[in-house]
């Protein structure tokens, strides 16, 4: 019974935080492959499930992450989703590497806010 009440209690929260604007983080997560540590996000609106959707959407980039030679290689990101992406990564000694990633991360799309992680392409 006690999980069913904490099922609903999360569930409720959660409905009725979706149109706030949201300070979210998680240490790690991992979707399709792709791992984005210490994920911080200021969202214009969302929860917690809105955190698996901006790892989902930067895991649809993972080939693009791949193909400008940065698999496994963990690299600094922050960006901003909203009317104009906007992105900046930092850790990649190799320039055209880093324009490559810059180009891929905003490619991307996800729920209007910023975020800045760690990403690590398979």
């Amino acid at each position: 019974m006690k999980s069913i009440y904490f099922l609903f209690t999360f569930l409720l929260i959660s409905v009725t935080s979706i149109a706030a604007p949201s300070d979210l983080s998680i240490a790690d997560m991992s979707v399709d492959g792709l791992t984005v540590k210490n994920l911080k996000c200021h969202l214009d609106e969302g929860n917690f499930l809105s955190l698996l959707t901006v790892v989902t959407s930067l895991a649809q980039q993972k080939d693009k992450y791949a193909a400008c030679g940065l698999s496994k290689t963990p690299f600094d990101a922050s960006w901003t989703w909203g009317a104009a992406t906007k992105a900046e990564i930092a850790q990649i000694p190799d320039a055209a590497k880093g324009s490559c990633a810059k180009k891929a991360l905003q490619e991307s799309k996800g729920p209007s806010g910023n975020c800045s992680a760690t990403i690590i392409a398979p």
